[in-house]
């Protein structure tokens, strides 16, 4: 008699942050920052690149938009809302 194996557990993409883009922090002398916006308690972050707002990773910070990562998942936030990025 043979077993049958178990199917492989379905990876989920990540959760986009419940945030929102306030806008960025550019003072002489200091590294570019953005101000971001929770979405569900209207708490405000400050974060430069490198840093980590809800297990997610601030990969960029462009002109207009923060880039976010959490594994192989990207999240871009501007003044529109929030895209997932495709990378597959």
């Amino acid at each position: 008699m043979r077993v049958a194996e178990a199917p492989a557990p379905i990876e989920r993409a990540p959760i986009p942050p419940s945030v929102r883009l306030a806008g960025f922090i550019n003072l002489p002398g200091r590294e570019r920052a953005a101000l971001l916006l929770s979405t569900s308690t209207a708490e405000s972050t400050e974060v430069r690149v490198g840093d980590t707002i809800l297990d997610w990773t601030v990969e960029e910070l462009d002109r207009g938009a923060v880039r976010l990562r959490q594994g192989d998942s990207t999240v871009t936030i501007d003044a529109t809302g929030i895209r997932v990025n495709d990378e597959q």
